[in-house]
């Protein structure tokens, strides 16, 4: 299942929000004989996203934020494992010029790791 949508919410604020669910499988001799399991390790069943972005019409500077999700994941190739699904929240800050001819960007960036049983509690990425 993949649902992706994109949309203008003012002039100068876009979105984008998306949510992919997958089913990734391994096959082969060593599956058929029990040696790993049939899911991929560090491979995420389920992947969300929902991000904004504010571009003035003019002016050099900008802003987006987004937050990301990852579902659990195999932590071993026995699929005996997993890790718990996470999220992380992010926000940049650009600054757009030229150098000479050639168009240029800085960004700042921020990251943090929302724990899932304490949303209060940010960890930097």
């Amino acid at each position: 299942m993949k649902t992706r949508n994109i949309g203008l919410l003012a002039i100068q604020l876009r979105s984008l929000h998306s949510r992919i669910g997958m089913s990734p499988r391994l096959s082969g001799d060593n599956v058929a004989r029990g040696l790993i399991g049939d899911k991929p390790v560090g491979r995420s069943a389920e992947l969300g996203l929902l991000s904004l972005s504010y571009v003035p019409s003019q002016g050099a500077w900008s802003a987006d934020a987004s937050l990301n999700y990852f579902g659990r994941r195999p932590a071993n190739a026995a699929n005996t494992g997993y890790t718990s699904g996470n999220s992380t929240l992010a926000f940049g800050l650009r600054y757009a010029f030229k150098l000479g001819a050639i168009p240029e960007f800085l960004r700042c960036y921020w990251c943090y790791r929302l724990l899932r049983r304490s949303m209060q509690r940010l960890l930097p990425c």
